[in-house]
């Protein structure tokens, strides 16, 4: 449940961009950071694309 535009711009879109930017630039987010974890492509263990990140996402935001 929304409890206005404030509450859905921190808690959806202002999460979902930091997650990307962390992804983007990072590989990782704070808690693969602290694990020494990588966001990396399988087949050749190199950066993933943007539009790869967006599509990562949408998948474990379904799950969750």
């Amino acid at each position: 449940m929304f409890l206005g535009g404030a509450d859905f711009l921190i808690n959806i879109t202002f999460l979902f961009f930091a997650t990307i930017l962390f992804w983007i630039y990072k590989s990782a987010t704070p808690g693969k950071l602290a694990l020494k974890l990588k966001i990396v492509n399988a087949s050749d263990g190199g950066k993933l694309s943007i539009g790869r990140y967006f599509v990562y996402f949408s998948y474990i935001s379904i799950i969750y």
